[in-house]
């Protein structure tokens, strides 16, 4: 979500210009919430109503020359085919992240299950995805991710899945995609 998301804790809003996170609490003051060197490029909040996960794209120069690196400030100082991104979900809760999932960079959208144990990314194609910058991709895939235990894994079901729907116990989900349907 570009839109600030409230949360028991307060609002957290994306700082476009620096990348960063703010929580502003309910009494006005704010925090900013360190999310290490990175852009926040979106948010969803989690069926709990205090959880926040962030998508985080890190940059990092795949520069050899020791020189050129001590001069480089700013991401848009790496010569482009050197500029290597990678991306993360950061789980916020208190205005502190608890912790970090690597995550695929297609994957834009969250679904949870109803007891916040579970989530499923995904690719939201109504949300600017740009298949360029992301390089190889997999768009037959999803990833599940336990958010108690931080364990991710990779599925297959089908091309460009783009619903999900839990269980009522949050045991199983099912994925619909163009050409199949797929129980996890």
């Amino acid at each position: 979500a570009k839109a600030p998301i409230a949360t028991s804790d307060g609002l957290y809003v994306r700082l476009n210009n620096s990348g960063g996170l703010a929580l502003v609490k309910s009494d006005g003051t704010f925090q900013s919430v360190d999310v290490g060197a990175g852009r926040v490029n979106g948010l969803s909040l989690a069926p709990d109503q205090s959880t926040v996960l962030a998508f985080v794209e890190r940059y990092r120069c795949d520069e050899e020359d020791e020189k050129l690196l001590k001069k480089m400030e700013t991401v848009r100082d790496c010569p482009e085919d050197k500029l290597l991104q990678n991306s993360e979900l950061a789980t916020v809760n208190a205005g502190a992240v608890q912790s970090i999932i690597p995550i695929p960079r297609l994957f834009n959208a969250l679904k949870y299950s109803d007891d916040g144990q579970w989530a499923i990314a995904h690719v939201d194609f109504s949300n600017d995805v740009d298949l360029e910058k992301t390089g190889v991709v997999d768009l037959t895939s999803v990833l599940v991710m336990n958010l108690n235990s931080g364990v991710t894994t990779s599925l297959s079901v089908g091309f460009a899945a783009d619903r999900v729907l839990f269980s009522k116990d949050g045991s199983r989900a099912v994925l619909l995609s163009q050409n199949s349907v797929a129980v996890v």
